[in-house]
């Protein structure tokens, strides 16, 4: 199996298994605080970005949809525009997201930008979001959505940058040749973030 690149019209079905990827993730707890809304509003929230993401080409994901990977590439940073978000749909979030979610939602959002633009100095793959759905877990799925961008990564000499949320991907992300150099609390929480950056391996 290998990954291929997502498509527009995959969103719906990528976003539902991203949403249950994410169920328990400690942001998405944060945000969302009943399963069931992590599920409805979480699933909403990725069918759209996914629209965004997929748009620079840079979103991977299998010929099952079993999960994906949205990737920031080098030339265009991690800054999203807000026409672009606006022609993804999220202008309804206002009425969708109640008043205390999108203010958990804004601390979030502005930790992790403010994180980017503290450690990523220079061109960097990264990575956005990585998700698997359950059922499709301990199939090698998460490796197989990784390759493209980390072969190439290695073949151009740029380095890779993440955020995550849990110490486990921690653990994960050190099997593709990440290392951890910064960890820290988010602002308002009691949820660490971990940094990890990865050095092109020289082929």
């Amino acid at each position: 199996m290998e990954a291929i690149l997502a498509q527009v019209e995959q969103c719906d079905v990528l976003g539902d298994a991203l949403s249950r990827a994410f169920v328990t993730d400690p942001v998405c707890c944060y945000i969302f605080r009943t399963r069931e809304a992590r599920l409805r509003k979480m699933r909403w929230i990725f069918t759209r970005w996914l629209r965004v993401m997929i748009k620079r080409n840079h979103v991977y994901t299998t010929p099952e949809l079993a999960g994906a990977v949205l990737w920031h590439a080098p030339d265009c940073g991690y800054n999203v525009g807000i026409g672009e978000e606006i022609r993804a749909g999220f202008l309804s979030a206002a009425i969708r997201l109640n008043p205390c979610e999108q203010v958990r939602g804004l601390i979030t959002h502005l930790d992790a930008t403010a994180r980017m633009k503290r450690f990523v100095k220079e061109p960097h793959w990264i990575i956005d979001t990585l998700g698997v759905a359950p059922e499709h877990h301990r199939k090698g799925i998460a490796r197989i959505l990784l390759t493209p961008v980390l072969q190439k990564a290695d073949a151009d000499g740029i380095p890779c940058f993440v955020n995550t949320h849990s110490s486990g991907n921690v653990h994960f992300y050190e099997r593709f040749g990440f290392s951890l150099f910064h960890d820290s609390p988010m602002p308002c929480t009691d949820i660490t973030v971990y940094s990890l950056r990865r050095a092109p391996v020289a082929r």
